[in-house]
């Protein structure tokens, strides 16, 4: 489908798998920005929250749009990737690879925000979040 578009994501995450988690990164964090940009024309409690639940609520909108894209694409890959079932342990086939650098990009984004606002998270997030990105950073 995307081999029509010039963009061939096989050779993107195989050989250049540091710009893939990049774009990961950018994306998820274009998401919070927008959200801070969304939110207050959806709800008119979020103008009245203070700084703190105005935070929690920009950060549910990438958290949710990930875990709604990521679980889904994932299941698809375990059940539909016939390469995958042959290599299950070690799982290196494209599509579980370009899963690993999304989810890696989500986790720099995570922390990266967790850093900023850390009077906010504190260390057991920011644990959380560099834990979760080591352990999908599997390329």
């Amino acid at each position: 489908m995307f081999a029509d578009l010039g963009w061939d994501r096989e050779l993107w995450v195989r050989e250049a798998p540091a710009e893939v988690v990049a774009a990961s990164t950018l994306l998820w964090t274009l998401v919070y920005f927008a959200s801070k940009k969304v939110l207050p024309m959806c709800s008119t409690n979020y103008q009245k929250w203070d700084r703190h639940r105005q935070y929690k609520a920009r950060g549910l909108v990438p958290s949710t749009v990930f875990l709604l894209v990521i679980v889904p694409v994932s299941v698809c890959t375990l059940i539909f990737d016939d390469e995958l079932r042959g290599v299950r342990v070690s799982g290196g086939t494209c599509s579980s690879l370009f899963i690993s650098a999304v989810a890696t990009g989500y986790f720099v984004y995570d922390c990266a925000v967790i850093l900023y606002h850390f009077h906010d998270d504190g260390a057991a997030c920011l644990v959380h979040g560099f834990l979760c990105m080591v352990s999908h950073c599997s390329f």
